[in-house]
């Protein structure tokens, strides 16, 4: 049997406590809109047209379990476009980090904690 690749990832799930200030964030932030469908307690976003899987989210009642179990980072060339969004949201400066011989790493989190990475390539770093 052939190990599950990554590449068959279909959907990934946010759980979080509370869905529009989550929304909120995400639309701020990452500039991910809610598409005008529920299904269930999923609450569906479009994370652009080259995305190959779906990304909900999904409230939880009560306490939220802690996810910060899995990070997600995403490349891209403009950390700081999208820490300078964050930042005006939350007040908080996003975490940095260099990666030696690779580029730099920016985290942030969502409302419910979840962490996201944003991933700079250092030959973007230096064309800078």
């Amino acid at each position: 049997m052939a190990p599950v690749s990554f590449q068959g990832l279909c959907q990934i799930e946010l759980f979080v406590s509370d869905a529009q200030k989550s929304l909120e964030f995400y639309r701020e932030v990452f500039g991910w809109q809610e598409v005008p469908i529920e299904i269930h307690n999923y609450r569906v976003l479009d994370t652009g047209p080259d995305c190959p899987f779906g990304v909900s989210v999904v409230e939880r009642s009560g306490k939220t379990e802690s996810h910060n179990n899995v990070v997600m980072h995403f490349l891209v060339e403009h950390p700081e476009a999208i820490g300078a969004k964050f930042k005006a949201l939350t007040g908080t400066d996003p975490l940095k980090r260099k990666v030696p011989g690779y580029g730099q790493v920016w985290v942030i989190t969502d409302p419910d904690g979840q962490k996201f990475g944003l991933f700079c390539r250092l030959e973007n770093i230096v064309k800078r």
